[in-house]
């Protein structure tokens, strides 16, 4: 099936960028604020779910009193405070730069704010192997999978040639929605109990998820 891949749609949190150890933190500090006893990092990879705010409940959080707004306006004040610390997944430029001189074009879908993903993406100096970055707000502040229809709209191109590499069971449901082939890495927001039940391939990590590509390497080229 890799044979005939040409084009790469990245997922950023947690696949490329290395940034599960700052949420988990933030979590426990939101617990804490809250009055919810703090998750350890396996239960929190394995409580993790789409959509967001059915996790937080899953922990314990209680929105009848304090809204989910107010939460997630927490999160991202303690997330942008520590956003310049948070680094990308070893391998992440390997793959990066890989990809890019095989010719394959490579694009970042994400539900996360568009703004915010381009920001975090500059520091580490990789913008330039991404053809296109889209997040929210780039059509209408739409979900993941309308964020892809839309690509696929934008760009023309062929799901049969795409592939997802993501790090959660949402990445395998909108791959699957969408047509195109999924890699799941287990080394972000969710357990690799949880997403081995997707029924797509699961890399041990980047480096592994690129092997499936090298004896192919000609064909996009």
């Amino acid at each position: 099936m890799w044979r005939n891949i040409q084009h790469i749609l990245w997922d950023w949190n947690g696949t490329l960028l290395n940034d599960f150890p700052t949420c988990h933190g933030i979590v426990n500090t939101l617990a804490g604020e809250w009055g919810i006893e703090p998750v350890d990092v396996e239960l929190c990879r394995e409580k993790f779910r789409h959509p967001v705010e059915e996790f937080y409940r899953d922990l314990g959080f209680d929105f009848s009193e304090r809204g989910y707004n107010e939460l997630l306006r927490s999160f991202i004040t303690h997330y942008s405070k520590e956003s310049s610390t948070i680094g990308l997944h070893e391998g992440a430029e390997e793959a990066l730069r890989w990809f890019h001189s095989g010719g394959y074009s490579q694009q970042i879908l994400s539900a996360y704010p568009h703004d915010a993903i381009e920001e975090s993406i500059a520091p580490h100096g990789i913008r330039h192997y991404f053809r296109e970055v889209w997040g929210a707000g780039d059509a209408g502040g739409v979900g993941k999978l309308e964020l892809g229809r839309a690509l696929f709209r934008h760009l023309g191109y062929s799901p049969a040639e795409t592939v997802l590499i993501g790090d959660t069971d949402h990445d395998a449901e909108v791959a699957r929605a969408l047509g195109v082939e999924c890699i799941l890495v287990p080394n972000g927001h969710q357990a690799h109990s949880v997403i081995a039940r997707q029924g797509f391939p699961v890399a041990g990590s980047l480096a592994e998820a690129l092997a499936l590509f090298r004896p192919h390497r000609v064909a996009a080229a």
